[in-house]
């Protein structure tokens, strides 16, 4: 089951994301996604989140922040119905979705290709272990 995350939900998603990232706590102010322009859905099996995503609005387009699912769980297709959660909660005036990712992540990448995105750009050297992160985008018809 999908929802939108509370702020009782907060300890679960930062224990789930720090299995993703040892400083998810430094990197992720859960408290700024309490907003109109900042959402987080968590994907619930088993009375535990196993996934979760964040995404962003600014004025005309989303950003995709971060989508994480627990690997216990992963090739089950939640990270696909977080994004298609997201899509499905956009606001009308939102034109894309952006999103950053490893060029070492294969997987991720595949998805995001399967769901529509395209790469439009590279940085080069952008996360801390030297890797290039491919920026990609999906464009949205809202009419």
């Amino acid at each position: 089951m999908i929802k939108k995350a509370v702020e009782s939900d907060y300890k679960e998603i930062t224990n789930l994301g720090l299995k993703y990232d040892s400083n998810f706590v430094n990197h992720f102010n859960l408290n700024n996604f309490i907003d109109e322009y900042h959402n987080i859905y968590i994907y619930h099996q088993d009375e535990k989140i196993i996934g979760f995503c964040m995404i962003e609005d600014t004025i005309d387009e989303s950003s995709l922040v971060l989508i994480y699912v627990d690997e216990e769980y992963r090739n089950n297709h939640i990270a696909t119905r977080l994004i298609n959660h997201c899509f499905s909660h956009l606001k009308n005036n939102i034109k894309r979705v952006i999103l950053e990712v490893s060029v070492n992540n294969d997987a991720a990448i595949a998805l995001y290709k399967k769901m529509g995105f395209n790469c439009i750009n590279t940085r080069k050297k952008y996360y801390s272990d030297g890797s290039d992160a491919m920026i990609m985008e999906r464009i949205i018809n809202n009419g």
